[in-house]
């Protein structure tokens, strides 16, 4: 049976990293599903990054924050990484990417 659960609590739950989300029926554990997170220095200029990060198969979810307004999409999902899109290079002095990645349910 699925659980239904606000889209803020969830978001909570996956930021703080211990949060049991739970109905009356079923129990999912979040830390379990993130997989990694990770901080990457962009270069000025970037349209993408390549992201090494080892797992068993490309069943998961990337979430990604900038800080420049652009788009972003993920590519090239393997057992052994990803790439992150950005519609707008980075701008100049280069940026901070940060990721979080989410087996999937």
């Amino acid at each position: 049976m699925p659980i239904s659960i606000s889209r803020q609590k969830l978001v909570d739950a996956i930021v703080d990293g211990l949060t049991t989300v739970r109905n009356t029926v079923n129990r999912i554990s979040v830390p379990r599903y993130i997989r990694s997170v990770g901080t990457v220095n962009v270069p000025a200029g970037a349209t993408y990054i390549d992201i090494p990060d080892a797992d068993v198969d490309d069943n998961y979810t990337i979430l990604v924050e900038v800080s420049w307004n652009t788009t972003v999409w993920i590519t090239n999902k393997t057992g052994g990484g990803f790439r992150i899109n950005f519609g707008t290079a980075v701008p100049s002095g280069g940026r901070v990417v940060r990721w979080v990645k989410v087996r999937s349910l």
